[in-house]
């Protein structure tokens, strides 16, 4: 999984908020990230599943509270209801992008590591 991680250019943490558990997963996936990327790329926790807020076992407030906490953008989806999930990636394009700007010398290094051929990898 490293070496994914090692191209991307930005991540999307997907947790579930009908379990406390894959919350808890993120911290793993997150220290991952940072050892392969020491230069903060673009990271966005994403609390899947908003359409089943009867069974909501992980409250916004704590989404939010980790996302602050790791210094990751934030949002609240539903693949199934189709709700933010545009945003989402619109987010992770905008961030990207941004990233970029800031740090030129490292695009061009890790586009030359990259190589000629583009892809975009999710897992």
């Amino acid at each position: 999984m490293d070496q994914y991680m090692k191209n991307a250019h930005g991540f999307l943490m997907v947790y579930s908020i009908t379990s406390t558990t894959s919350l808890e997963a993120m911290n793993k996936f997150h220290e991952s990230i940072r050892r392969v990327h020491p230069t903060a790329l673009p990271v966005l926790l994403v609390g899947n599943k908003v359409d089943l807020e009867n069974d909501r076992e992980v409250q916004r407030a704590e989404g939010e509270e980790w996302a602050k906490k790791h210094h990751t953008g934030f949002i609240e989806v539903s693949a199934k209801g189709k709700i933010n999930v545009v945003e989402t990636f619109e987010w992770m394009v905008r961030a990207i992008d941004e990233w970029r700007k800031k740090h030129p010398d490292l695009n061009t290094q890790r586009s030359a590591a990259v190589g000629k051929k583009k892809k975009c990898t999710l897992f």
